[in-house]
């Protein structure tokens, strides 16, 4: 004769606790993943208000930048500068070059006259 299987035997006391224990679970994952969502949120706030602060800092830089192209003093160092130019009654200077300059100050060395074959035999064996 097959075995008889047996019946669960649960009381509503055991069911209820199951029920509930699946609840809390399903409450705690739920609000794991919020908190996650909201500490990634909080950071990605935190990055744009950084953001925005050194977009900040570059606007007064710019302002400050566009008054100082808009005065008179950035007109006139320009004109001196970059054209050359100068106030009635003012005698332009050019320095060319300078004594202190290495590239001035020391012409090259004579180059000695080298035979073509001599080069050439420089070229692929290397210098002697």
């Amino acid at each position: 004769m097959p075995k008889k299987l047996s019946r669960l035997h649960l009381n509503p006391l055991q069911v209820a606790i199951a029920v509930v224990i699946v609840f809390v679970m399903l409450f705690m994952f739920g609000y794991t993943n919020r908190v996650i969502k909201a500490r990634e949120l909080q950071a990605e706030v935190q990055m744009w208000e950084n953001e925005v602060q050194l977009v900040q800092k570059q606007v007064e830089r710019n302002r400050d930048y566009r008054e100082y192209v808009k005065s008179d003093a950035y007109v006139i160092e320009k004109a001196h500068r970059d054209l050359g130019w100068g106030f009635p009654n003012e005698v332009a200077v050019w320095v060319i070059g300078r004594d202190d300059d290495p590239l001035v100050a020391s012409a090259p060395a004579p180059v000695e006259a080298v035979p073509y074959w001599q080069q050439w035999q420089q070229r692929f064996l290397g210098p002697q």
